[in-house]
């Protein structure tokens, strides 16, 4: 009976994660251990998911354990600072709610996310357990904390590093962009982020060549007009979308 966007949608979203962490090949080989393993027989979630983290020597037992028995979504929430020679990151998780009011049983969920950073290299990942935790990353330049966007988690930046990635977005993949502008967005819904950060990003990416990109942020560049731009101040805006998006 359980025909929904949840059981669809956020498994193969959740999968598409785990497979982008430990690699397409390792994740093919724990595939088909675990059919080959259970062959003709019964499973529960708890056979695959352990199955998987025996064959690639990965936490995805941990991983697809806190993501199937919790409800909701994490957002990690991103600083970083530079220490000279490298960039310190600095994470914190908590379960995100779409309402500006969060709800003390919500602060305590925690998950096991594979967070995966892009920055001057090739992206690493580490796994995230910790209600906060520190990494180091080489270099000192923006980071970019769900590479491929696979990461099935909202991020939350800085608003001054909102507008320096939206400054080098050259450097994102189109699905980076887009997730990005999604990430923003929810996070100007749930009034973490002013309405004016969202907008410096959109106006940065109004040149962008990927229809999706564009596709994206019409809708929403919408709602805004709509629903928060007062009366007095439409013409305003209408001139400030002409200008960017003529």
């Amino acid at each position: 009976e359980v025909f929904d966007g949840i059981a669809y949608e956020k498994t193969a979203g959740v999968l598409r994660m785990v497979e982008a962490f430990v690699g397409a090949e390792q994740f093919r080989e724990g595939i088909a251990s675990y059919l080959k393993k259970y062959a003709f027989s019964n499973a529960a979630g708890e056979d695959f998911w352990t199955e998987m983290a025996r064959v690639t020597g990965q936490p995805i037992d941990r991983i697809l354990k806190g993501y199937i028995e919790q409800a909701g979504v994490p957002v990690i929430s991103v600083q970083t600072k530079c220490t000279g020679t490298n960039t310190e990151i600095a994470l914190r998780q908590e379960r995100f709610t779409a309402a500006p009011q969060s709800t003390a049983s919500a602060s305590e969920q925690l998950w096991a996310v594979p967070v995966c950073f892009k920055t001057n290299g090739a992206p690493r990942c580490q796994v995230l357990e910790q209600r906060q935790q520190t990494l180091q990353a080489p270099g000192c330049s923006n980071v970019f904390a769900n590479a491929d966007s696979r990461g099935y988690y909202f991020t939350e930046y800085t608003p001054d590093t909102v507008r320096g990635l939206a400054k080098n977005a050259a450097g994102l993949k189109p699905v980076e962009r887009i997730g990005l502008l999604g990430d923003e967005w929810w996070m100007v819904r749930a009034a973490r982020h002013d309405i004016g950060v969202y907008l410096d990003l959109a106006g940065a990416l109004a040149s962008d060549d990927t229809a999706a990109v564009i596709d994206a942020l019409a809708g929403r560049l919408g709602a805004v007009g709509n629903d928060i731009v007062p009366p007095a101040q439409r013409e305003q805006y209408q001139a400030w979308v002409r200008t960017r998006f003529g």
